[in-house]
């Protein structure tokens, strides 16, 4: 028999949870994570309680779509299950994928230049110009919509409100933050994008990689 891994060991590992999850839940997905595919047995090992106690988080976290079960065929006595990570759970684990970008821009800058950059920059925003245009016969409160509706999607908590001097769009969060610290170029490609989908005036009120809380467009 395995060595049984404390909760405090289990707890080690950040990963993102909303406010009041369970900590035996985060301790459960941290133990999947750890070992692969696992059984309730081998889970109630893992981390030292009751099968009955891991079955009904299993129970929870299946629920929520952050673990999938399968019959487990071809082991002595009778047929159990198996529990495995999602994708979805697996993504909620730290990635270091602003690192990985970071490294290929400043190689494209080494190798090749700024305008090697620039060019990634404008070629980035080509694209996502053909994901966010909304219908061309839609009035400008319609088309913002259509493209809060994108940043959302795109998890950057975007939101608009209409006021005395047109509309502000805010994003309060920045998906590349890290990125445009560096790189400038990806804030002003990005005002680019917001103003030829939006097919208005633009103007940048506040910005998320020079300390705001969040990053706003005055929409005129």
């Amino acid at each position: 028999m395995g060595a049984t891994i404390l909760p405090e060991a289990l707890g080690t590992d950040p990963v993102r949870w909303e406010a009041g999850a369970s900590l035996t839940r985060q301790q459960l997905l941290t133990a999947l994570r750890r070992s692969g595919p696992n059984t309730l047995a081998g889970l109630s090992q893992l981390l030292g309680i009751s099968r009955e106690g891991v079955r009904k988080h299993l129970v929870i976290l299946e629920r929520e779509g952050l673990v999938s079960v399968s019959l487990r065929r071809g082991a002595p006595g009778r047929p159990g299950h198996t529990y495995t990570l999602t994708e979805r759970a697996n993504e909620s684990f730290p990635k270091r994928y602003a690192d990985l970008a970071l490294e290929v821009l400043d190689y494209l800058q080494e190798r090749y230049g700024a305008v090697a950059v620039d060019e990634f920059f404008a070629a980035r925003t080509e694209r996502w110009l053909e994901l966010y245009r909304p219908p061309a016969s839609s009035d400008l409160r319609a088309r913002l919509q259509a493209l809060t509706t994108a940043l959302k999607q795109a998890e950057a908590l975007a939101e608009w409100e209409e006021t005395g001097d047109g509309f502000v769009l805010r994003c309060h969060n920045c998906r590349i933050s890290r990125v445009s610290r560096r790189y400038p170029q990806a804030c002003t490609r990005e005002q680019e994008l917001i103003q030829r989908v939006l097919r208005a005036g633009i103007r940048r009120l506040a910005c998320m990689a020079e300390g705001d809380a969040a990053c706003r467009y005055l929409v005129t």
